[in-house]
């Protein structure tokens, strides 16, 4: 089983690198910058709309912004529970 998650620590750094600031970007999608400081802290469920516009403004693949949690379901003594494992 895999579940997808933003990079929050590789979108900063990656702003930083640009010498954007929040506001910068944020202004460019419009919308508040504490929506993105929430997408940038990993605080938010629905990042997937806004996935494709951060990847034009700061001129990346998706991939370098995404990273893949992976679950191994496993058989125990009191049924099947999940392991998360990092990939």
């Amino acid at each position: 089983m895999k579940n997808l998650h933003l990079k929050g620590n590789s979108l900063r750094r990656l702003r930083k690198f640009k010498g954007l600031t929040q506001k910068d970007i944020s202004s460019k999608m419009k919308i508040a910058q504490s929506t993105y400081a929430r997408l940038e802290s990993g605080n938010m469920r629905r990042w997937t709309k806004y996935l494709n516009e951060l990847c034009l403004i700061l001129e990346v693949e998706p991939q370098f912004l995404i990273e893949e949690e992976v679950y191994v379901l496993e058989l125990g003594d009191r049924g099947i529970y999940s392991n998360k494992k990092a990939s």
